[in-house]
């Protein structure tokens, strides 16, 4: 129903503006590590170190921010990368994005796992880089580990926090539907339209019509106009964000699904009576396959010539 780009979208569009960026570091962080940055230093490095070749392998979001009490202008890396499902191969990408980085800044970078899982539990995979080396054996690691490429990933697990409890998160709503998206139903949805409530008029409109949309595409049995009808039960007039405008796509979606696939079917049906009239097939036979009729074969033998 769902095609993994779609998560990775989301997160995406929602954390690669600064201020909501913060929440991540937020949960990510001790309260005493947060305290090292001057956060209003933070910067989005979406680009800087990208170039073409490197254009399709890029980690998701790339952060710079500096330290708060440092007599040099010390600048920190934040490297974030989003999955919503085990990857063998996540420690091998980040260490190739570190790579690159190192290659030409020597700022520090600290690499941070976002785990979307679909079902509260640890993280299925290593975030220690040595961990995933498979001819690392214990014996080797004794006598050779310092000597080893190694780094850890910190880890922000979404399913693993109260995000309820979270009062200063002001991507509340995002990191709520992203924890739930795989088990939706009408009670976490009006849970969410709920959560809208608690940000301003301009928030509210950012975060939680990106977040209905997330919804309205991963599972379709949510169409515009159940989540207006969820909206109406939770919120009052002035606090809606549901645009009027999509409730009305709705039946014209479907029309034009059913239309593109009776014509697609069509489309089909005439390709193969094309074929069967270069190879020297009669009428007959071609309606007997095709399901046209012989006038609609007729016509098609007229256009070849």
């Amino acid at each position: 129903m769902a095609k993994r780009p779609l998560h990775d979208l989301l997160f995406k569009e929602t954390y690669q503006k600064p201020k909501y960026a913060l929440d991540i570091f937020r949960l990510v962080f001790t309260k005493k590590e947060f305290g090292l940055f001057n956060w209003k230093t933070l910067r989005p490095e979406l680009t800087t170190y990208v170039d073409e070749e490197w254009k399709e392998k890029r980690t998701d979001l790339l952060f710079s921010v500096r330290l708060k009490n440092s007599q040099k202008t010390a600048k920190i890396l934040f490297l974030l990368e989003h999955k919503s499902r085990k990857d063998d191969k996540l420690l091998f990408q980040i260490l190739a994005y570190q790579a690159l980085i190192y290659a030409r800044q020597n700022h520090p970078v600290i690499p941070i796992l976002i785990y979307q899982g679909r079902k509260k539990g640890p993280y299925p995979g290593p975030l220690v880089f040595q961990e995933s080396l498979a001819t690392l054996t214990p014996a080797l690691k004794k006598a050779f580990g310092k000597n080893i490429l190694n780094f850890t990933a910190r880890l922000l697990n979404i399913q693993e926090f109260n995000i309820g409890q979270k009062k200063d998160l002001t991507t509340k709503p995002i990191l709520f539907i992203m924890r739930n998206v795989f088990s939706l139903n009408k009670k976490k949805v009006e849970e969410l339209f709920g959560m809208g409530e608690e940000l301003s008029r301009r928030e509210r409109k950012a975060l939680m019509e990106r977040a209905v949309d997330y919804i309205h595409q991963y599972d379709k049995a949510f169409s515009w106009k159940v989540l207006q009808e969820i909206e109406e039960k939770i919120l009052d007039g002035e606090d809606r964000i549901m645009p009027a405008l999509k409730i009305s796509l709705d039946e014209a979606e479907s029309r034009g699904v059913k239309k593109g696939i009776e014509k697609g079917i069509e489309r089909g049906k005439e390709e193969v009576a094309l074929q069967m009239l270069e190879e020297g097939a009669d009428i007959r036979m071609i309606c007997q396959y095709t399901k046209l009729t012989p006038e609609q074969v007729k016509q098609l033998s007229k256009k070849m010539g």
